[in-house]
C-alpha cells in the first residue's frame, strides 16, 4: 500500500492567482491596460522546482470588449536554463500550456487547458529574490486591433511532483 505522505506529495497543487483586466492598479498605483495593443505583455506564476504543470485555468470574470477579434492568449514557458541538467539553454515555449486561446471567446467562462508539463527553465534570481528553487510559468496577452475598452480574467496553474517516496504500511 502506497504511504499517505506519497498520497499527498502527489495531489495537485494550486499555483497564486493573477488578475489581467483592463483596469488593472499595479504596485506603483498607476493603472494599466493589461489589454492595450501590444505584440504581447507576459506575466510569470511561480511554482516549484521540479513540478509538472497539469492544467492551466483561466476565468474570465468580465467578457472583454473592444480589442478585436483576432486577440490571444497564450500559457506557456520562457526561455532559460534547463531544469534536467542545470547548463543547457531551453528555448521559450510560448503555448506549452494553452495555445492560442482566443479572447473573445472567453465570455464570463472557466477554461481549463489539461496537460503534463515539466517546464523547461530553472531557477534564476530574476524570478527569486528569496533564493527558493522556482520556476516561471508565462502568461502571454496578444491585443492586435484596439485597446480594450472592458474585461477582466484570473488565471493560474495546478501542478503536481511525481511521488518519491512510498513504503509498505505494515512496516511503519
Amino acid at each position: 500500500m502506497d504511504s499517505l505522505k506519497t498520497k499527498i506529495t502527489s495531489a495537485p497543487q494550486m499555483s497564486g492567482v493573477q488578475t489581467l483586466a483592463f483596469d488593472r492598479v499595479d504596485e506603483d498605483g498607476n493603472t494599466v491596460n493589461d489589454f492595450a495593443v501590444t505584440t504581447g505583455t507576459a506575466t510569470s506564476i511561480l511554482i516549484p522546482k521540479n513540478a509538472y504543470v497539469v492544467a492551466g485555468h483561466i476565468i474570465c470574470d468580465t467578457a472583454l470588449a473592444g480589442e478585436g477579434s483576432t486577440s490571444t492568449i497564450e500559457i506557456g514557458i520562457p526561455a532559460g536554463v534547463s531544469q534536467v541538467d542545470g547548463s543547457s539553454t531551453v528555448s521559450a515555449d510560448p503555448d506549452a500550456i494553452g495555445a492560442q486561446l482566443d479572447l473573445d471567446g472567453l465570455a464570463a467562462s472557466h477554461n481549463v487547458t489539461n496537460c503534463w508539463v515539466l517546464p523547461g527553465t530553472s531557477t534564476s534570481t530574476t524570478y527569486s529574490s528569496s533564493s527558493e528553487k522556482v520556476v516561471p510559468v508565462e502568461i502571454k496577452v496578444v491585443v492586435n486591433s484596439s485597446d480594450a475598452t472592458a474585461g477582466k480574467i484570473y488565471w493560474y496553474v495546478e501542478y503536481v511532483f511525481l511521488p518519491n517516496i512510498s513504503w509498505d504500511q505494515n512496516l511503519l
